[in-house]
């Protein structure tokens, strides 16, 4: 088959998020024989000159200019399969509805982004910032239930019509777990659609020197105290650091507030915090036992099951519809109360107490991590393709 990936940007994997999640899935593609392009409208790094293509005039994306381009590259490139890794972006699906008229192939819209816990979740990811600014009742009125429900109903309202334009205009809609999925059919007001399936991202498999485990806690993220809650993470330290003296949080990205959580770090006087800087994170699995994951939300947590693989043992807080899909609570990992600061310290504590259980949940997240696997999840793929093949809506080549 030949595949044709439309993006927002350039496919670079060193810039993570979709673009590398893009670069992995596009290499598990050419690996089965398929044939595959990027077509994005701005560059921002580095790409591929064999695959990258880009739109004529950029923004504004729907143009004649950009329209005919792409209908050229549909035709040229023989496409037979578009995967719409930008949305929700009803500018794209009005181009290839166009281009559907004339042309036969398949329509892919990926979802990559959650679409209501952001929402449901608003207050906290708020928090930090509010406090900060002495305006705390702010947040209280925020997190109170029927202000939540209604910032979500708000939301629907607005956009409902935009989900359910791409889920219409798509001949699968894709989602990465149940929970997302979920999420999507509440969007569009549905309790079921066919059209919608679950396929989760795949981790790249990675040779593991199984260097002997210490006692190291990783954080890995962007360091913003909005989205990843760094400041959590160091509350929860600053907390449990005197009964644990042996043991470091080793704190792996670059962000907005790592200067200042730095700062609080020296003023509070909080031990044994090492800021690793924008890092490949393949070295820290091997050697340290724990993760935390501290986040406001995620659309899937890639960290998590890295980390997994390399037997790390996650402490995930359960924020996020795919925290409970990914971490077998009790099993290969724990998930804690969300925003409970306390319950996130007493299980954290007990694991770091505890080598043996630590040891078994370690083992475990080897085995479930496979879950993810390149082999697994291209084979999702394939069948996909070959429902629509036998249906006639996309051909082999």
């Amino acid at each position: 088959m030949n595949i044709l990936f439309l993006s927002g940007y350039n496919i670079n994997p060193v810039d993570g998020g979709i673009a590398r999640i893009t670069h992995t899935l596009a290499e598990l593609f050419i690996e089965s024989g398929h044939c595959v392009w990027y077509l994005g409208y701005r560059k921002v790094s580095d790409d591929d000159i064999r695959r990258q293509l880009y739109f004529p005039t950029g923004k504004p994306v729907a143009t004649t200019e950009n329209q005919n381009f792409l209908e050229n590259v549909i035709v040229t490139k023989r496409i037979d399969v578009v995967i719409v890794q930008k949305n929700p972006c009803k500018a794209y699906l009005k181009m290839l509805h166009e281009c559907k008229k004339r042309h036969n192939f398949l329509i892919i819209s990926c979802f990559h982004n959650l679409i209501l816990t952001q929402f449901y979740n608003y207050a906290y990811g708020v928090e930090y910032k509010l406090k900060k600014g002495k305006l705390a009742f702010i947040f209280s009125l925020l997190k109170n239930k029927w202000i939540n429900q209604l910032l979500v109903h708000i939301y629907i309202i607005k956009n409902k019509s935009l989900y359910q334009y791409i889920v219409d205009n798509s001949d699968v809609s894709v989602v990465l777990g149940e929970g997302h999925k979920n999420e999507l059919l509440k969007m569009i007001g549905k309790k079921f659609d066919d059209s919608i399936q679950i396929i989760p991202n795949c981790i790249n498999e990675t040779h593991m020197s199984r260097l002997e485990k210490t006692n190291e806690v990783l954080w890995v993220g962007n360091v913003d105290c909005s989205v990843k809650r760094i400041d959590f993470m160091i509350d929860i330290w600053d907390k449990i650091q005197i009964q644990h003296p042996d043991w470091t949080l080793r704190i792996l990205g670059d962000g907005p507030s790592l200067q200042e959580m730095k700062d609080k770090i020296r003023i509070s006087n909080i031990k044994n915090i090492c800021f690793e800087g924008r890092v490949i994170p393949n070295i820290y699995y091997e050697r340290a036992k724990i993760l935390c994951v501290t986040s406001v939300h995620e659309s899937f947590s890639l960290v998590t099951i890295e980390a997994k693989m390399h037997g790390v043992v996650p402490v995930v807080q359960d924020s996020f519809p795919m925290a409970r899909e990914i971490v077998n609570n009790g099993v290969d990992g724990i998930i804690v109360r969300p925003f409970s600061l306390n319950d996130f310290c007493e299980k954290l504590n007990s694991l770091m107490d505890d080598d043996e259980l630590i040891k078994r949940y370690s083992e475990s997240a080897i085995i479930s991590s496979q879950h993810y696997a390149p082999t697994r999840i291209s084979a999702l793929w394939k069948s996909l393709f070959m429902r629509f093949t036998r249906a006639g809506l996309c051909t082999t080549r």
